[in-house]
């Protein structure tokens, strides 16, 4: 137990300050390109969750932080976890065991989140063929390929308000997104005491839904105007949706924000990303995804030395 301590506070810093660095870095890309089209942002935001995914130790020889030694190479880190482990090491233990505590927490909290989409899921209506409806739900959503509609709001849609909503939802399908969202959710969970992968999650989550409204309006699946009126009746359901669904509406404000884009002529909705957001997107990752030099501290976190002087200091 403290050898795995000795080994989980040095990575945990050394991925907490790159995760937050690069967090900082899309957060304000996000802001200077609020008005990119959302498939670009969304991909933006995709290369800060990867950055969170991948242990900060893979030796990759790309990106900004390349130059940056591995934790366990640098003495003041060496000298601080030697000083902790032996002065403090009930709490560096305490600490480990919150944060893992946290990890099992949310993993449970999705499950549970699962199989209760699951069973409403099962209790629902069928409406048509993976068309449901049900009084459980607040906001139309997507399970898998299961589209699930609040019974209450199916009622007072229009036939082709309804159809709009069931062609947003079919949309998610098409695009995964509720594979992402379990994905988004995981890492989140072990990165559940950092705020900035709670503001990043959301902004997928948000980003997704206009990435859904772009492909129907480009295609010519739904009519703008008469769309904007199908988001505004469904802002009258909305309420929280399931964690890895994928709903229609984030938010009340979510909604008013994707209508305002609609009714914005500056807007042009696009089905993909041109070349040079694509150039764009892989410069990024480039930049912000792991790069530390490949040594043999990449592969293990301190070697028989620290551990020796560890063992010697705590004799005495």
């Amino acid at each position: 137990m403290i050898a795995l301590a000795g080994n989980w506070l040095p990575h945990l810093l050394q991925a907490l300050w790159q995760n937050t660095a690069a967090a900082l870095i899309v957060l304000a890309l996000l802001r200077l390109l609020r008005d990119a089209s959302p498939r670009l942002r969304h991909a933006i935001v995709l290369v800060a969750l990867l950055k969170f995914a991948i242990p900060p130790m893979l030796p990759l020889p790309t990106g900004l932080f390349t130059a940056a030694p591995p934790a366990p190479s640098i003495e003041p880190v060496r000298g601080a976890v030697i000083a902790l482990m032996t002065s403090a090491r009930p709490l560096v233990l305490a600490l480990m065991l919150v944060h893992l505590g946290g990890i099992m927490f949310a993993l449970a909290r999705l499950a549970l989140e699962a199989l209760r989409l699951h069973c409403i899921r099962r209790r629902a209506t069928a409406l048509g063929e993976g068309i449901f409806v049900t009084n459980e739900i607040a906001v139309p959503m997507t399970t898998g390929r299961a589209v699930l509609i609040p019974r209450a709001l199916a009622a007072a849609l229009t036939r082709a308000q309804l159809a709009d909503v069931i062609c947003h939802e079919r949309e998610h399908v098409r695009r995964r997104d509720v594979l992402l969202n379990w994905l988004q959710e995981l890492v989140i969970a072990v990165w559940w005491f950092h705020p900035l992968i709670h503001l990043l999650g959301r902004e997928a989550r948000t980003l997704r839904e206009e990435c859904c409204d772009d492909a129907l309006l480009a295609s010519g699946t739904c009519e703008s105007a008469h769309y904007a009126r199908t988001l505004l009746e469904a802002a009258a359901f909305a309420g929280r949706p399931q964690l890895a669904a994928a709903a229609i509406a984030e938010s009340h404000d979510a909604l008013l924000r994707r209508i305002r884009r609609m009714a914005d002529r500056r807007s042009l909705p696009s089905q993909r990303l041109s070349a040079a957001a694509i150039a764009l997107v892989a410069l990024l990752a480039l930049t912000l995804l792991p790069g530390l030099r490949i040594s043999a501290a990449n592969r293990v976190a301190f070697d028989d030395g620290m551990f020796a002087a560890l063992r010697h200091t705590h004799r005495h």
